[in-house]
């Protein structure tokens, strides 16, 4: 730190700066509010090395299932509060979700609220022999969340930790402390919210990140809830959640008795109605003298009531700006949340998520349910090396401030329960290829008097119930995943959104549509993958209006009719493609290019030419294309060799057969519209000049 100064950056650089280019095999995230299109499209192509993503989001879904085919994309969970997550817009990608609601005592509001960031990624140039000693673990704690204003508009603050393996066998019996923290988390979502928290946990419990990260810890011994920076041995940190304590016994550890309080220092865009917290200070530490930030917003307003703003001065608050005079220029909302307490010898800093509000003080008890879960790390720096980060304000400054009402439908900011906390505890689960979504709960009653809201008829919701995804529900879906559930509760309609596990996502339709000789242009650069994903960005582009929305008749129209010949070279290029002579392309890359629904793959190119034979065109050129991809992909397939025959070939070999079953069903129906197509004789004579690529 200089002087005066709080060292600044932007988290995304300094995430990209951490990672260094390696490989990432996991991240998690704990987060109050969640933001999915901001988190796809902005936070998640960090974690995949040499991507080249875009400001569009329909090219960047194309993207991710590319992506997902190579391998590239790392396990990646998320937690967030069930309350305070988007509402309008479900997750489009394959990550693990966990939305949890924290189960409040009546009249009470519980939030998930801690803000974490894990990132176990490759240590560049490292050469250990165990696996897990080539890797470090990111771990960034502070006040933001992932949404757009958590992460580029406010002003937040984090600590940023790199943690390395310090031990040369695993411990397979004591946990460390962040691994208490990954399971005590993991049991708020098995308990379902009910309060009833599942103390004790096996590995096998984890999935995905949370498995990865925890694997890793194993070789990462701390005492207690301090962490020893390996690198830097004169840096450390404590760590406090909410789950193991509340935060006044948190700071009372670890201020020593004999180091005298003589200065605090507040930072925090919240604050409780009274003046508990300020006394339960006084009391502790001996009455120091406390500064606090004024939380102010964007229009340089105050986000708090005069009257509590008035109270906390008379009872001893020292109301100040930045002593930095360049922080207060900015134009940022208050959302960082730090504590710094001055001792005669040493000052304690303490950054995380922690309001300076009753419920976010208070141990998380799932007996009485009075408060949030929450983290945060204490530092402890020597006096000499630190200085004061507020100033006073003089009255004259405070004369001229002007407060604002704070909204009261801020969840962060509310301590009492005045909004609606009645949502049901359900898990949906939409099954993209068997196109069902199936509902589960552990209670039944939970069901009681809720319906689908503009899904499904408004049908009745029931436990274990599957439901068949109708052609509009697999339209509406595939674009936004949402369920919303309604309810009339005491004469007013209340909705609730959900975001569904996927399943198969691979095989998830696309929203938006490509002309079928638009795909065959692709095909013809699969060996060029640099310039074909450029004139895919082209035609996205020109398709995508000045709102952003990609629109179907935007594209340029071309006759497919007048290119037939030369197109036809592309299935060719195709076949070469995935049956090269040297070099077979693996297992998982057949998979994609024949079952998966991607802009590039098969199934996509069918899906579009069927809507176009259902137009009325191109009946000849689609029995045409069928006969081709039956028999000189599909059947090529069915025959292939592989090292082993295990389950997973046995299974591909089965889908094969199966998709040449209706692939050639399609076609005798479709021959039945072709004038001179209807007979047998016909049909197997241009089939067997087509196994002699004549078409080319």
């Amino acid at each position: 730190m200089q002087e005066n100064s709080v060292p600044q950056f932007i988290l995304k650089e300094k995430l990209e700066e951490l990672i260094d280019g390696q490989k990432v095999h996991a991240v998690m995230f704990y987060s109050f509010n969640f933001d999915p299109i901001f988190f796809e499209n902005y936070v998640m192509p960090l974690f995949v090395q040499e991507a080249n993503f875009s400001d569009l989001m329909i090219y960047n879904k194309i993207l991710w299932r590319k992506y997902q085919k190579e391998d590239k994309i790392p396990a990646i969970t998320v937690y967030c509060d069930y309350y305070a997550k988007a509402t309008e817009s479900a997750p489009s990608l394959g990550y693990d979700i966990n939305c949890i609601q924290v189960p409040n005592q009546k009249n009470y509001i519980c939030n998930f609220h801690p803000k974490h960031i894990f990132i176990l990624v490759d240590v560049k140039g490292a050469k250990a022999s165990h696996s897990e000693k080539r890797k470090k673990l990111i771990m960034v704690t502070g006040s933001g969340n992932i949404t757009p204003s958590g992460w580029c508009d406010n002003f937040e603050c984090f600590s940023i930790q790199e943690i390395f393996t310090n031990k040369v066998k695993p411990n397979s019996v004591k946990r460390n402390t962040i691994q208490k923290l990954i399971f005590q988390t993991k049991s708020l979502t098995i308990s379902k919210g009910n309060g009833n928290i599942q103390e004790n946990f096996s590995d096998d419990d984890l999935e995905g990140a949370e498995r990865k990260i925890n694997d890793f810890l194993k070789f990462v011994d701390t005492d207690d809830d301090f962490v020893q920076n390996r690198r830097e041995k004169n840096k450390a940190f404590y760590y406090h959640n909410s789950l193991f304590q509340n935060f006044n016994e948190f700071i009372k550890t670890h201020i020593p008795e004999k180091e005298t309080i003589h200065t605090i220092e507040i930072v925090s865009p919240y604050f409780s109605s009274d003046i508990s917290l300020l006394s339960l200070l006084n009391k502790e530490l001996s009455n120091p003298t406390i500064h606090i930030l004024v939380p102010r917003l964007k229009s340089n307003q105050v986000n708090l009531l005069e009257e509590s703003f008035k109270k906390m001065k008379v009872h001893g608050v020292h109301w100040c700006n930045w002593a930095n005079p360049d922080l207060n220029k900015e134009v940022r909302d208050l959302h960082a949340k730090m504590y710094r307490f001055h001792g005669d010898k040493k000052v304690y800093t303490v950054i995380g998520s922690v309001n300076f509000t009753n419920p976010a003080w208070k141990k998380f008890n799932k007996m009485d349910n009075q408060s949030n879960i929450e983290s945060a790390e204490l530092f402890i720096e020597s006096d000499d090396k630190v200085y004061n980060l507020l100033s006073r304000l003089s009255e004259s400054e405070i004369e001229k401030l002007e407060f604002v009402p704070v909204i009261k439908e801020d969840l962060e900011f509310l301590e009492e329960n005045t909004l609606d906390r009645n949502a049901p505890h359900l898990e949906f689960t939409l099954d993209w290829k068997e196109k069902t979504l199936f509902v589960q709960s552990e209670k039944k009653k939970d069901m009681n008097g809720f319906h689908y809201h503009n899904l499904f008829e408004n049908c009745k919701v029931r436990n274990n119930q599957l439901l068949k995804l109708s052609d509009v529900e697999m339209k509406v879906l595939s674009s936004n995943s949402i369920i919303k559930l309604e309810k009339v509760i005491n004469d007013r309609k209340c909705i609730y959104s959900y975001y569904p596990n996927h399943k198969n996502i691979e095989v998830k339709p696309f929203e938006f549509k490509l002309s079928a000789l638009q795909i065959l242009q692709l095909w013809q650069k699969l060996n060029q993958e640099e310039k074909a994903q450029q004139d895919l960005l082209n035609l996205i582009q020109h398709a995508t209006n000045e709102s952003g929305v990609f629109k179907d008749e935007l594209l340029i129209p071309v006759s497919i009719l007048n290119e037939m010949a030369s197109y036809f070279n592309a299935l060719i290029d195709l076949e070469k493609f995935l049956f090269p002579q040297k070099d077979p392309k693996k297992l998982e890359e057949l998979t994609y290019y024949l079952f998966h629904e991607n802009i590039d793959t098969i199934p996509f190119y069918l899906k579009t030419l069927e809507q176009e034979v259902e137009q009325g065109k191109h009946k000849n050129l689609y029995w045409m294309v069928l006969q081709i991809i039956i028999n000189n992909i599909y059947d090529k397939a069915k025959t292939m060799k592989f090292k082993t025959e295990d389950e997973e070939v046995r299974e591909f070999k089965l889908n094969v057969a199966k998709q040449v079953k209706y692939l050639k069903k399609r076609a005798a129906y479709i021959a039945q519209e072709i004038p001179g197509m209807e007979s047998k004789q016909v049909q197997d004579w241009v089939i067997k000049e087509i196994k002699r690529k004549e078409y080319a």
